[in-house]
């Protein structure tokens, strides 16, 4: 009996665990995004150097930390693909955090690349 509970109680502290993660990323997703359109913004409306630079360096961190959550959860569905038999839904989720992985590489490239550019050479 205290085998099971011991499970149990490691199944539900796990499942949080994993789902915490998964609302942080979708937080920093929608994060990113926001950067991303305030900075958009902010060249049409001419913001100063400095907060274009405030904008680009939050979007660097927070794609940099969203690469770094994305990872171990496409890996976790990646094992639990091969493991379990809803394989529908698993491709689902694995292309969802493709695209999750695409778009933090892309948005910290663009970031970083921006910053550089505007410091000068």
């Amino acid at each position: 009996m205290a085998e099971k509970d011991s499970e149990k109680s490691i199944k539900i502290t796990f499942s949080f665990i994993f789902r915490f993660i998964v609302a942080l990323i979708i937080a920093l997703f929608a994060i990113s995004l926001f950067l991303i359109l305030l900075y958009i913004c902010g060249n049409y409306q001419n913001f100063q150097d400095e907060n274009q630079a405030i904008v680009l360096t939050a979007l660097s961190y927070t794609s940099m930390f969203l690469f770094f959550l994305i990872l171990p959860v496409t890996i976790h569905h990646i094992f639990d693909l091969i493991s379990r038999k809803n394989i529908i839904k698993k491709i689902i989720y694995i292309d969802l955090c493709a695209a999750t992985l695409c778009f933090s590489l892309a948005a910290f490239s663009f970031s970083n690349t921006i910053n550089f550019l505007s410091r000068g050479f």
